[in-house]
């Protein structure tokens, strides 16, 4: 029986399959702290975490942990590879992406001499280390899912479970191959009005009204879903397994007898995200194209133009004011405006990395998407607030917040840019001159 704390679980990439390796080092220190447990629980990562903590230069324990994430990362990449084995998910690509620790009890880095070349150096992995990194993507994975668990929440194994699943490069390959992880009703949920209807103009056999039928539907969805699935917890304590039932369907407008629609939803936006050809009647017909002088239409896109014009004005300066102070770098390290441009043409970080020949965090490091975006999203909302149009926002603290998440949204959503996202294509513009 593998034991929770020092049976290692890894990638064998000669052999192409996960192996499990027993930790030596792991086994003794738990016998020395005494630390004997029938299975891993909450109450056991705790024990071992706080260990961690309040004796930081020690290895032993963090590995204990990260033996105990090892072998959470690779029950769940086996699950959703063997759940879509017929698609063409690769087994050796989802452990390159979340399965990265290889055991070893120290990490090598690199740094430049002022001779131009490179030193190499390494560190223990201890808690120190998980402290002192700046990185905003800790690797090997395993340490980032230590070093953000929150254990009130849950034990250690679902933490690095829902963070597998939760990792932006994991969630990247599986769309690309046509993998979703959403149940259905979540999919539904966690998609705006703007990608139900281009999804359903795209992929649903629909006239204009039947469409204008299934977005009020969907709205009316949105309004209560939340509401469902907290009800839906507190009687059986877990979010999973909610569906909507014969009152729900009853209390949507328009009220519904069944999940038809729900399922015509769906399957749409599934076609919509994996990106195929397939076209409907309602696409080759037009019937997307709005008259001209409906005043609805007209307000919407005059506030889209708003909404663009501003966060494009706000991005060019703010990414301007980054390149600008990254470009006195760019002489002795010609790696930091590849990258940028790399980032620029819809290069994932990992791609980055790779050509870049770096590691991941200091592409994430460099780049600071996050930071920018976020930077972009204030100013472009100052703007805003200012103009008659989105005078509702002021003095509203909960819907500026709202609003400010949907910036961030739009500059680094890829649906927005033909697979490109505006952050991307502005990058890309302001590098066009160096």
């Amino acid at each position: 029986m593998n034991n929770p704390y020092s049976s290692f679980c890894f990638f064998n990439f000669e052999k192409g399959l996960i192996s499990t390796k027993t930790l030596e080092s792991t086994k003794e220190f738990l016998i020395q702290e005494n630390f004997i447990f029938e299975k891993a629980s909450a109450d056991s990562d705790l024990l071992i975490l706080n260990f961690c903590k309040n004796n930081s230069k020690n290895v032993k324990s963090l590995l204990c942990l990260r033996s105990r994430v090892s072998q959470s990362i690779a029950s769940c990449i086996q699950k959703i590879f063997k759940d879509n084995i017929n698609t063409d998910l690769e087994l050796n690509e989802l452990a390159l992406i979340v399965l990265d620790d290889d055991g070893r009890e120290f990490i090598r880095y690199g740094s430049k001499l002022s001779d131009g070349k490179r030193s190499s150096n390494r560190k223990q992995i201890n808690w120190d280390l998980l402290i002192e990194s700046k990185e905003e993507i800790l690797k090997p994975f395993a340490l980032e899912i230590i070093k953000t668990c929150d254990l009130k929440i849950g034990n250690l194994g679902t933490w690095a479970f829902q963070s597998v699943k939760g990792n932006k490069d994991f969630k990247k390959y599986l769309v690309q191959n046509k993998v979703f992880l959403n149940s259905k009703w979540s999919l539904i949920a966690d998609s705006s009005q703007t990608r139900i209807k281009a999804a359903l103009e795209r992929y649903g056999n629909l006239n204009q009204n039947d469409l204008e039928y299934m977005l009020q539907l969907h709205n009316s969805y949105l309004g209560l879903y939340k509401t469902a699935k907290l009800e839906h917890k507190r009687k059986t304590g877990s979010q999973k397994g909610w569906v909507p039932d014969f009152n729900f369907l009853q209390s949507l407008d328009p009220i519904q007898t069944s999940w038809d629609n729900f399922d015509e939803i769906h399957n749409a936006l599934i076609k919509y995200l994996q990106g195929t050809n397939y076209k409907t009647t309602f696409e080759e017909n037009n019937y997307s194209k709005y008259d001209a002088e409906d005043s609805n239409f007209e307000e919407d896109k005059k506030i889209f133009n708003l909404i663009y014009e501003n966060l494009k004005e706000s991005s060019l300066k703010i990414i301007l004011e980054f390149l600008n102070t990254d470009k006195k770098k760019w002489v002795k390290d010609p790696d930091r405006k590849k990258a940028w441009k790399l980032y620029g043409e819809n290069k994932s970080q990992r791609e980055i990395a790779k050509i870049c020949n770096h590691k991941q965090g200091w592409v994430s490091k460099l780049l600071q998407e996050k930071l920018i975006s976020e930077l972009i999203a204030d100013q472009t909302l100052k703007v805003l607030v200012n103009l008659k149009e989105f005078s509702f926002l002021q003095n509203n603290i909960d819907e500026l917040l709202s609003v400010k998440e949907r910036l961030r949204n739009q500059l680094i959503n890829t649906e927005q840019q033909k697979g490109n996202s505006y952050l991307r294509t502005w990058i890309k513009e302001a590098m066009q001159n160096d």
